[in-house]
């Protein structure tokens, strides 16, 4: 039996519960696979970066929370090996599977008011995800923890201050979608809308690799997700990450030019609306379609919960797991 690599959900009404449940683990497993080879691909990078500018006599200034590495430059190589890393392995994977970058990454055209209204509300759903995260590092905290998650440095130069938005706003939104939203999720479609939306988003959560953010991006995921499912155009997915974190880390360049009270305020605010425009986007989104929350679910013969079992339980998944884990509590640990 030939399945599709990506795309479209295929029909397995014809095809026993075993066959669909072999191709899910297999494909589950060659995406698994993408993502550790990505976290590899980027500490290697990271090494070699640092050890070649330490050859150029580019390490060693004192600038601690730089690393001893000139500002712009430690952007420049921060946001190179990102790129690569994150890039490379998915474009190879493509290639050596002959998945065409149009099934994979779909761009098709969308109704204006219909597209602004997903990416009001998947704003309201990311903004609103940090009630919980908030909750979880308030309660590391209470147990001797700093519940802090690694930020880049950032000092009051103007020029750094472009590279820190660059890098935390625009390229994750650019990156992290062509792979979750974008390889990740058409390929798991196939198998039903639902484990692809919620296998995706898990992968996503687990890709963060703290707990904090595991827990703010598993909800951030499923609308996302959703989003391009529903529209069928990653820039959707791609504007509401890129307005997550790109409000985010005004937020934080707000400090360096007004009270630590007004940016509280601001933000407090900005959390308020947004979450409030999602709720009414929400509202007209499903007055306007009736079906907004129908998912294609591919006449499967498995259940959701055995496809989502069956997505974690191949060896690449579960050493993902384990990866994600253990990088969660070294850094809860040490941070």
């Amino acid at each position: 039996m030939k399945h599709p690599v990506t795309g479209i959900p295929s029909d397995f009404s014809r095809y026993p519960a075993e066959q669909e449940k072999k191709a899910l683990r297999w494909e589950a497993n060659r995406l698994c696979v993408v993502l550790i080879v990505i976290q590899v691909l980027v500490m290697v990078l990271s090494l070699s970066s640092r050890l070649y500018l330490k050859e150029l006599g580019l390490v060693g200034f004192p600038l601690d929370a730089f690393q001893g590495i000139p500002p712009i430059l430690y952007f420049f190589s921060y946001s190179s090996v990102y790129l690569i890393g994150l890039t490379l392995p998915v474009f190879f994977y493509m290639g050596i599977r002959h998945i065409s970058p149009s099934n994979a990454l779909r761009f098709e055209p969308v109704q204006p008011l219909f597209a602004l209204g997903i990416v009001v509300f998947g704003v309201g759903i990311c903004t609103t995800a940090n009630i919980p995260s908030s909750m979880l590092v308030s309660f590391f905290q209470s147990m001797g923890y700093s519940g802090k998650v690694p930020e880049l440095p950032l000092n009051e130069d103007p020029l750094v201050q472009v590279l820190f938005f660059v890098t935390l706003a625009l390229i994750p939104a650019l990156t992290e979608e062509l792979i979750f939203r974008g390889v990740i999720l058409s390929g798991l479609r196939q198998f039903g809308d639902t484990i692809a939306i919620f296998s995706s988003a898990f992968l996503f959560a687990l890709y963060h690799g703290n707990f904090a953010q595991m827990l703010f991006a598993f909800p951030c995921g499923l609308v996302l997700a959703f989003a391009v499912i529903k529209t069928g155009s990653l820039w959707v997915s791609i504007l509401i990450h890129f307005i997550n974190n790109g409000t985010s880390v005004l937020f934080q360049l707000s400090q360096f030019y007004t009270d630590q009270a007004t940016a509280n305020s601001a933000y407090v605010i900005y959390f308020f609306g947004s979450a409030i425009a999602g709720v009414v986007a929400l509202v007209l989104l499903s007055r306007h379609n009736k079906n907004l929350f129908e998912l294609n679910e591919n006449n499967s013969l498995l259940s959701p919960s055995q496809k989502f079992i069956t997505t974690l339980w191949n060896p690449a998944s579960v050493a993902l797991i384990l990866i994600s884990l253990s990088t969660a509590v070294y850094t809860l640990e040490n941070f």
